[in-house]
């Protein structure tokens, strides 16, 4: 299975894939000045390239959750595929202390790749 794995954030959106167990980093995906139709295209030409079967996002609390839960809502209707939602608390702290915090963009996609790891492991 293919898991597309999305740390999903107000500027930029993290992306990390992983085919069966071996997680990589996939870059991201800058939200500004982009409205979320954009968003969603890449995101659906991502899937299609590399045969996701799943995609998976992190999720927190506070007002970011209904934010994100809004954006998968329309994620779905473009995508049709499953999507699953993890708790992605402490997952950019975490990605900070391996990468630094003055990449941003890097932090996102290492956040992302947490957030696979993390549901790969429970799905165990």
């Amino acid at each position: 299975m293919v898991f597309l794995g999305l740390d999903y954030g107000r500027c930029r959106v993290g992306l990390a894939i992983a085919v069966n167990s071996i997680v990589e980093t996939r870059g991201w995906l800058d939200r500004n000045n982009k409205g979320d139709w954009q968003l969603l295209k890449q995101i659906e030409e991502i899937c299609r390239e590399e045969a996701v079967s799943t995609i998976v996002i992190g999720i927190s609390e506070g007002s970011i959750a209904s934010e994100t839960k809004r954006f998968v809502k329309k994620l779905y209707e473009v995508v049709k595929l499953p999507v699953v939602f993890t708790d992605e608390t402490l997952t950019s702290w975490e990605a900070e202390r391996k990468v630094g915090w003055k990449n941003k963009g890097r932090v996102d996609t290492v956040a992302a790749a947490l957030i696979l790891e993390r549901f790969l492991e429970s799905q165990n």
